[in-house]
């Protein structure tokens, strides 16, 4: 007869006692096979913390891919950006080349550009350091000018000129005078300049002896612009011609130099006459004295104001007859919004129309 080994009894305060010891002797950093527990128990417990990772893993392997597609999204913008930046650049600097062939100093070399001629009154040429704006500053045009002094015609002459027309006597030029600008005009046309202009309004009553003179397309004064202007707006609108003294150019002597402009009765109407001679700022600046171009630009400013309401707003143009004057052009644009006209304006309209446009030149080619 076979003896066997009589099985012990574990009570069950036992059993719960060792599986305590067990769990509380775990650690998941543990090797597993050294843990003193059921091999059941272990066997469930490895393999959830398998599952627990491997989740953790998934997961942080969903928000690692989800952060590289984001990425990849922000460097693909990223790079459209600086291709589309890249492209920009290169228009811009070829514009901003075009555009310094058109701005170069006026004191640069500029063999290929058209040459504007410039007939001057003998009034001392050199007595004041003429500011930006003026026709006879090197800092006004982006082109070159030739300027050349008719001598014996100082601005005096010219006024007397002027008066005899104003009194009802026929246009007259005196022979020297008339030497004289036949003179400039040689000059002018032996330097292959492309048009002749002037430094002041009032040479407007040689208008037609100097255009007899040459084949060269001839404008002397600013207020050539008149008869665009009269067309350009409505009959009932002002358009204001600002001049130095309105007691020299007053609205009988404006109308007899835009008869010469050929404008019709009708539109002569239209055109009111300014003077400067009672603003102090303005009238020292003209005649070059040391003056503040701010205190100058603020009085200018507030005189043409103050003549805009006495026409009820209805002002919609403003001619700078003066040729001093266009120094403050653009303040006068922003401050009042409205057309501004002088001698620049001219002068830059006909150069521009004899011009080749290097933004546009080459591209029909």
């Amino acid at each position: 007869m076979v003896k066997t080994t009589p099985k012990t009894k574990v009570s069950r305060k036992a059993a719960i006692s060792t599986t305590t010891k067990a769990a509380e002797s775990f650690s998941v950093s543990d090797d597993l096979t050294k843990v003193p527990a059921p091999k059941v128990a272990v066997s469930k417990l490895k393999k959830k913390c398998e599952v627990r990772s491997c989740t953790e893993v998934l997961d942080e392997t969903a928000r690692l891919l989800k952060n590289l597609e984001n990425t990849a999204n922000l460097e693909e913008r990223k790079r459209r950006v600086l291709a589309l930046k890249a492209k920009q650049e290169i228009k811009i600097n070829d514009l901003q080349k075009k555009l310094t062939a058109i701005k170069k100093h006026p004191n640069q070399k500029k063999e290929e550009a058209a040459i504007v001629g410039i007939i001057q009154l003998d009034d001392g040429e050199g007595n004041y350091e003429p500011h930006a704006g003026d026709v006879v500053s090197e800092k006004t045009f982006s082109f070159r000018t030739m300027k050349v002094v008719c001598k014996g015609l100082t601005l005096e002459v010219a006024k007397q000129a002027l008066a005899r027309v104003k009194a009802g006597q026929p246009a007259t030029i005196k022979p020297h005078i008339k030497k004289a600008l036949q003179h400039c005009v040689e000059q002018l046309e032996n330097a292959n300049v492309v048009g002749i202009t002037a430094d002041s309004g009032f040479l407007q009553y040689y208008q037609e002896f100097v255009t007899g003179m040459t084949s060269l397309p001839v404008f002397l004064s600013s207020l050539m612009q008149c008869s665009a202007l009269a067309c350009a707006y409505q009959s009932d609108e002002v358009i204001l011609v600002v001049t130095a003294d309105s007691r020299i150019i007053d609205k009988p002597t404006l109308d007899l130099l835009l008869d010469r402009c050929h404008l019709t009765e009708e539109a002569l109407s239209r055109f009111e006459i300014l003077g400067c001679e009672d603003v102090p700022e303005v009238r020292a600046f003209i005649n070059g004295e040391d003056s503040s171009l701010v205190a100058v630009q603020h009085a200018l400013i507030d005189h043409i104001k103050a003549a805009m309401r006495k026409y009820d707003k209805n002002t919609t143009a403003i001619l700078l007859e003066n040729t001093e004057l266009p120094t403050f052009g653009d303040a006068i644009r922003d401050e009042l919004g409205v057309t501004v006209c002088d001698a620049v304006t001219l002068i830059n309209w006909f150069h521009s129309s004899v011009s080749e446009n290097p933004l546009t030149k080459g591209k029909s080619e």
